[in-house]
């Protein structure tokens, strides 16, 4: 059983023996490996485990979500990667449960990890793709959930007993299913075919609508380079890809109901926390700010309003894992605004020539009007000025 909670998704597993079922929570669309833990929960919690690891806030359940439990592997991205390396839900809870090296886990455990945590063995038609592209398509509903889970559910049984192999692509699994689950082989490939079919689709009109921007900026970097900012008010999830495809380096795109993304494939990780501090900052003026929460990844507790990933260098304004985001007070053209003045590594204008020469004169006290962004150029120049 799926049902939406106020902030998260709740499936109701058994675990092995029979045990009476009990919830567990995940934020909304989850991934192929958060279905993967929910999955080794199923096979291998016993009920001491589940007593032991059940969050007390909602009558007893196990969380998976990043930031709120103990399966959570990366409370402080930078800090985590430096120096535990990589983890995901499933890696950290085959941990827990003390099956991560059990053989017939190994591939599964590595492919979910690291499909989740970077771009390693990126494929458009594994397993992995394919769930994030249903959502990406269909949406946030129980009903997308439920069937997401089921296809991973049974693409996962078949990884088991087909261990020997790092293959996740539909051909392998689908085939491994007719031998292993052969009455529900036909059903996984028509699943499996259809999201692929539809985002064929999605993606051929995204080629014919990139090549209409709604405006065209050029934005010149310090270092003289030219970069092309592309603005779309577009439904389409596709047409990010296709815009950069077609030479757009930054891609803005707008959707029907309000909400903005950025895409780009040329920006640094610097330059992505910039904009994203700038955008949260103009979002809600009135709050007290704080650049270093402004600038963290993943969400703008307490609305999300703006979501940043330092692996994609990507910044959304409503993302299909969370339907629960509101639209953006800020329009396209000044989110555009925005990120040219970052790009540019333009000044205020008054004060620019001490600031090109390395000094800032502004201060708390008596701020220029970049001041309050917390631009990592500007906060250089206060460094290199003694502040």
């Amino acid at each position: 059983m799926v049902k939406f909670t106020e902030e998260f998704v709740e499936f109701w597993l058994e675990t092995k023996n029979g045990q009476q079922p009990f919830p567990v929570f995940t934020h909304f669309c989850p991934s192929f490996d958060k279905f993967l833990a929910m999955k080794l929960i199923e096979l291998e919690a016993g009920r001491g485990f589940i007593i032991k690891n059940c969050e007390r806030g909602i009558d007893g359940h196990i969380l998976l979500a990043h930031g709120t439990n103990n399966f959570n592997p990366n409370v402080d991205f930078e800090s985590c990667t430096k120096t535990v390396g990589i983890k995901s839900e499933s890696t950290y809870l085959a941990e827990r449960l003390g099956v991560e090296q059990n053989p017939k886990y190994q591939y599964l455990l590595h492919f979910a990890k690291f499909r989740e945590k970077t771009s390693y063995y990126y494929s458009e038609t594994d397993v992995f793709s394919l769930i994030n592209t249903l959502y990406r398509i269909y949406g946030c509903s129980v009903e997308t959930i439920t069937l997401a889970k089921d296809f991973a559910f049974c693409a996962i049984e078949a990884k088991i007993l087909d261990c020997e192999t790092f293959d996740f692509s539909v051909e392998r699994i689908y085939a491994v299913i007719k031998k292993c689950r052969p009455q529900l082989a036909e059903w996984w490939w028509q699943i499996a075919q259809a999201i692929i079919s539809a985002r064929s689709i999605l993606r051929e009109s995204a080629k014919e609508e990139s090549s209409h921007p709604v405006c065209l900026e050029r934005v010149t970097t310090p270092n003289k380079s030219i970069m092309k900012l592309a603005c779309f008010q577009s439904d389409n999830p596709e047409l990010s890809r296709q815009a950069i495809a077609k030479g757009y380096d930054i891609v803005i795109t707008k959707s029907t109901a309000g909400f903005i993304s950025i895409a780009s494939n040329k920006i640094s990780s610097d330059e992505a926390r910039d904009i994203v501090r700038v955008l949260r900052y103009e979002e809600d003026k009135d709050q007290k700010q704080n650049w270093k929460i402004l600038e963290s990844f993943a969400g703008n507790p307490p609305d999300e309003c703006w979501y940043f990933h330092p692996n994609s260098n990507n910044i959304s304004n409503g993302i299909f894992i969370n339907p629960k985001t509101k639209p953006t007070k800020l329009s396209l053209e000044k989110v555009a605004e925005l990120t040219w003045i970052v790009l540019s590594g333009m000044f205020e204008q008054q004060n620019e020539p001490e600031c090109q020469r390395g000094l800032c004169p502004s201060s708390a006290k008596n701020p220029c009007e970049l001041y309050p962004w917390g631009l990592y150029r500007c906060r250089k120049n206060r460094r290199k000025t003694g502040f």
